[in-house]
Order: structure tokens, then sequence, then C-alpha cells
């Protein structure tokens, strides 16, 4: 920090304003615990929802790329299960409130509309809670640097993902 005859009180970089702001977020407590549970839970559900809408749709591209994303989840799932056993929390085996509803509302679009469309359409909300989860993580708490690591590359990978489906929703609109 700087001292000035002009402003006697130290003038912060950009930089020392960061680190202060990081050293206040949480580190290894429940609350971290408890988001990556939270995160677990939601990539459980993801892999779920593309399961679902894979067996749901009728286009072969479609279902290759549904199903690609759920195997892909499911290697997030096992990388955010093996962070939360280095810090003792045991992942859960069970869906989110959200994630069961979100299905629930994917099987009723289908069902009624037969509009894949659509489908896709939850799939990107479903894509964009994630992104904001991960965004959640990386921004309210200070993680260790090889858990911050695996969640911005799987909040990259999410990102791509949605942008991805957004391309091929506009595909099938056409």
């Amino acid at each position: 920090m700087k001292m000035t005859p002009l402003h006697p009180q130290p003038i912060q970089t950009p930089e020392e304003i960061a680190k202060v702001a990081a050293e206040e977020r949480p580190t290894h407590d429940r609350a971290v615990q408890d988001y990556l549970q939270q995160l677990h839970q939601r990539t459980r559900d993801a892999i779920k929802g593309y399961r679902k809408a894979a067996e749901m749709v009728s286009q072969p591209q479609l279902q290759t790329f549904l199903s690609s994303n759920a195997e892909q989840r499911t290697l997030f799932e096992k990388e955010l299960a093996s962070h939360l056993q280095s810090l003792d929390v045991e992942p859960g085996e069970h869906s989110s409130l959200p994630g069961r509803m979100h299905r629930t509302w994917m099987s009723l679009v289908e069902t009624f509309s037969g509009d894949e469309s659509a489908l896709l359409r939850e799939c990107e909300r479903g894509e964009e809670a994630a992104v904001n989860d991960y965004e959640e993580a990386l921004s309210s708490f200070r993680l260790p640097p090889e858990i911050a690591g695996t969640i911005e590359r799987q909040r990259d990978q999410v990102r791509e993902d949605l942008r991805r489906l957004k391309t091929l929703e506009l595909t099938w609109e056409s």
C-alpha cells in the first residue's frame, strides 16, 4: 500500500482489494462442504436429465449429443465426489427436489407437445442454473486450488455445452 501526502489513508491497488475480499470468504467450513454437496447433487440431476432427454428425442444427432453430455456429467460427478471425500464429506446418492421437478417438467413437455425444441429449452434452463451454481461457488468461497480448478473447468464446459444447445435449438426451430 502506498501513502501519499494528499491521501493520509493507504491506497489499495485492485490486487490488494481482491486479496482482502478472497481472505474474507469462508474456506473449509460447513458452508463450503454443503455447497459442494449441492453441486454434486445438481450434477447427478444433470446426468439423469440428459439421459431422460436422450430417450425422449427422435433425432440421432440430438440423442448422441444428449447422451454424450450425460457421460460427461458422470465424470464431473466423480470429480466432485472425490473432492467431497477429500473434505471428509460422504457424497449423497439422492437427487435434489428442483432436479426431480425439472425432469418431471421435461416429461410433460415431451408428452404433450412432442416438441424437441421445447425439450432443448428445458435443457438450456438446467445448464444456465448449473453455470450460476458454479459461479456462486467460485465467488462465494475461498476454495482449495484443486477444487477451484475443477469447478472452473466444469463451469467452462457447461458454458460451452449451453452454447451448443442454443445452436441445436436454432437448428430444430428452423
